[in-house]
This record gives structure tokens, sequence and C-alpha cells, in this order.
């Protein structure tokens, strides 16, 4: 099952995200699932890099700004809710906004091949979570870097379909072990894997 990025959102970003691609692995091609999907150019073997993500971070606080910023750029990611839609979310809280990269544009697959991780010093990058053939699309799934109350359904038909993406404490006990059992120790964000290991707290 795939999700795609808000079309509109992701659409803006193709001109630079293909000038900008840094690695001979993927491609931006036409998707079975959508407009736009990252393609592999090559085989990856498991743990294969992929590519590293080019990023600056903010906080919570900051996303208004960055909202008001597009809307004077004529992005369409004007709203927060959008917004959030185009970041990567590493804690409660802090976020990631890629320099024009796959990030982008990848989609969203329950029973994705491919996983966003970080190996120390704020390294952070897309490697192969299992064999990925040439031409085949590559595909993360979103609810491994989402931590706020934010939904994206997802309509897929396969077995494997959650029914949407969303932050762990929303999924099954079911749900929650499937995804455990599919990252390598280390794979997932820290906050993610406290959630998906830990009772909620609303200390957190």
């Amino acid at each position: 099952c795939y999700l795609s990025q808000n079309p509109g959102t992701r659409l803006e970003f193709i001109p630079y995200i293909e000038s900008a691609l840094k690695t001979p692995n993927v491609r931006i091609r036409h998707s079975s699932v959508n407009d736009r999907g990252i393609i592999s150019s090559k085989p990856h073997s498991v743990g294969e890099l992929i590519t590293n993500v080019d990023y600056y971070s903010i906080i919570s606080g900051e996303l208004a700004g960055l909202a008001r910023e597009n809307a004077r750029n004529g992005f369409l990611s004007k709203s927060i809710d959008k917004l959030i839609n185009d970041l990567i979310q590493i804690d409660y809280g802090q976020y990631l906004v890629p320099s024009p990269s796959i990030s982008f544009i990848i989609n969203h697959s329950c029973n994705p091949n491919a996983a966003f991780v970080c190996f120390g010093n704020d390294n952070y990058e897309f490697r192969a979570l299992k064999l990925i053939s040439k031409d085949e699309e590559i595909s993360f799934d979103y609810s491994t870097v989402i931590g706020d109350e934010f939904i994206l359904q997802c309509r897929g038909s396969e077995e494997e379909c959650r029914g949407f993406a969303g932050r762990p404490l929303i999924m099954s006990g079911k749900e929650m072990g499937k995804i455990l059992a599919r990252y390598p120790k280390g794979w997932l964000l820290p906050y993610i894997e406290r959630e998906l290991r830990e009772p909620y707290s609303d200390d957190k």
C-alpha cells in the first residue's frame, strides 16, 4: 500500500529536487501509485545507503514563521498543517526541513522497502530496509517520523496496510509489534521507539 505526499506541495519542488539529487542511486519517475515517485537506479542490498538528507532543524514554535515565509515566497505549504506534511519529525516539537531532496517526494508504504535513520552526529539517511531491485519504487513508513496528532489516510488494499500513517500511540499492539519486528535495532528514531515500547505518558 502506498500513500503519496500532498501532490501540490510536492510538485512545486520537483525541479529543485531533480537538480539537487547528489546520488546516482535514485531518480524521479512516474509512480504506479502517484504522479511522481523515487525509483531505484540500481539494486540495493539490505542496510545499503540510498541517500543522505541535507536539512536544517526547527522547533514547533518556529512553524508559524516558516509557514508565513512560504506564503511570501509563493509556496503551497502556507498553513502549519500542510507544512508538517513536508517535514520530518525527529523528536517531540523538533523537525527537519529537508533541503530539496527525495524526502519531499518519496511515497509512504505500510510495508516499506526503505527507512529514515540517524546513525549519530545528526547524520540522517535513507537506507534499504529490504532488498530493492533496479527500477523498484522506494518507499518508507511515514509513521516512523510522526509524533504529533497528525494522521494521513492510506487506501492500500494489501494485507499489511494499516489504513493510515500516524503516531504509534494510535496503533494497535499488533501493528506496533509489526513495526518493531521490521526494523533492526537502532534504525528507529528514539522517540518513535519509546512510543512503540512504552505506555503513553503525559510528560513526554
